[in-house]
């Protein structure tokens, strides 16, 4: 009996120390500001059964980079980190990215719910990025990236990326980026960008249809005329002679 209280203690302070991992430096409103944020993104996981934000790699009053390790406080991002860039008053926007999609739908329900004020129905934001995770499932040599655009506006925004094999190591990212909403803005829902289908390619010839005015080789073409210019027999070319 008296060991199985001792292995419940011992449990127990690993929960509290996991959850006590992360201490943010006091660097002015915005810091205070996002350690709110991720407190309330940690209770959203929590809710989900998913594993908490527990390591703070860095944080300056204008960027932090966090992210879900297998130790808590680890130095470095394992398979998945979150940068988040910071104003005077709070994260402007983030970017989670990750190699283990298994966490992938889970963490960007929570930091999407958290940004949106709605913590409480935050399964009912599982379903956009699980959508993406099937994607990446299905075709995981085949890339895709939304238009992103930062620029604040009344709710939040979310914009999804996948890069297989993106910096020649075997790795693949799948990844998520939030803008948040602007300070005092009146609608605080979640805007979801629509999936992305493949690009639209149209050729440019050079021609003036349809408004193309651009050269057929972007520019690239060298052209090289024997005659002189200004023609000989011209008025102009009188003056060369």
């Amino acid at each position: 009996m008296r060991f199985r209280t001792l292995v419940a203690a011992v449990l127990l302070l690993c929960v509290f120390s996991s959850a006590q991992a992360l201490t943010f430096p006091e660097e002015g409103a915005g810091v205070e500001a996002l350690q709110r944020y991720i407190e309330s993104v940690n209770l959203a996981l929590d809710s989900l059964g998913a594993q908490e934000i527990n390591s703070l790699f860095e944080c300056y009053a204008s960027f932090a980079s966090l992210g879900v390790t297998a130790i808590a406080g680890a130095d470095e991002a394992e398979s998945n980190e979150i940068d988040i860039t910071l104003g005077a008053f709070g994260p402007e926007w983030l970017e989670v990215s990750v190699t283990d999609t298994t966490v992938f739908a889970g963490l960007c329900a929570a930091l999407t719910a958290a940004a949106a004020g709605d913590t409480e129905n935050v399964k009912s934001y599982l379903k956009d990025p699980e959508a993406y995770v099937k994607r990446v499932q299905q075709s995981p040599m085949n890339s895709f990236s939304d238009n992103i655009v930062l620029e604040r506006g009344e709710s939040v925004r979310t914009y999804f990326v996948y890069e297989p094999n993106a910096f020649g190591d075997g790795r693949s990212w799948l990844s998520m980026t939030l803008v948040f909403p602007r300070e005092g803005a009146l609608y605080s829902g979640v805007v979801q960008t629509p999936v992305p289908t493949q690009a639209v390619l149209s050729e440019r010839d050079g021609s003036d249809d349809d408004g193309d005015y651009a050269p057929y080789d972007d520019g690239t073409h060298l052209e090289i005329f024997l005659t002189p210019t200004p023609e000989p027999d011209s008025a102009a070319g009188e003056e060369f002679r």
